[in-house]
């Protein structure tokens, strides 16, 4: 029997700061536990999704200045990535798969984007700490929002052990999925000419 468990990461300093995805450490100890049954899985790590609606807005949000590197995954490649570690059971089975499609950082997808739209873009500066602070907030009145700061704050703050740049702190699996890193204009140029 096999057992497909895309996106997401079992890093214990996202479980730290969300504590939601324990419920996926969980869900692989638990296909772990199984494997001596004859049960195998696969999980695919992809950090955010980066050529998502909302990319050509003209407005960003820069968080510690943003120069700290991350990866980030389009989703073409994730589609790919998911049908690649189908098509090849033996190769991914039980074992986590980190991919992605680029690896850059928030000034470099400003320049890009800036480029490409052929203007500059209004950039609100914020730090790590400020961010925390305001989904802290929304959470405490219940307002869900602020998971969203929090997923963030997993690819942009400054914050030790959250392993933003799978290129540099993982071995990559897209050469065993057949994915390749593109570079940032690329993607900029697709979501502009969509």
């Amino acid at each position: 029997m096999e057992c497909f468990c895309p996106y997401g990461t079992n890093i214990e300093a996202v479980i730290q700061l969300l504590p939601l995805f324990g419920q996926k450490k969980e869900l692989i100890g638990y296909l772990k536990s199984k494997e001596t049954e004859g049960l195998t899985w696969t999980g695919i790590a992809t950090s955010g999704l980066f050529d998502w609606e909302g990319l050509l807005n003209r407005t960003a949000t820069i968080w510690d200045g943003g120069h700290k590197s991350f990866t980030l995954i389009n989703e073409r490649p994730l589609g790919q990535a998911v049908v690649s570690a189908l098509q090849n059971p033996e190769q991914t089975r039980n074992q986590y798969l980190y991919v992605a499609s680029v690896e850059t950082s928030q000034q470099e997808i400003l320049a890009a984007l800036e480029k490409v739209t052929g203007g500059k873009w209004t950039v609100n500066k914020t730090t790590t700490e400020a961010q925390l602070t305001a989904a802290a907030k929304k959470l405490t009145v219940g307002d869900f929002n602020g998971t969203f700061i929090l997923v963030r704050a997993t690819i942009f703050g400054n914050m030790p052990g959250v392993n933003a740049n799978y290129a540099k702190e993982t071995v990559l699996a897209n050469d065993l999925l057949g994915l390749k890193l593109e570079t940032v204009e690329e993607t900029v140029n697709q979501a502009a000419n969509n």
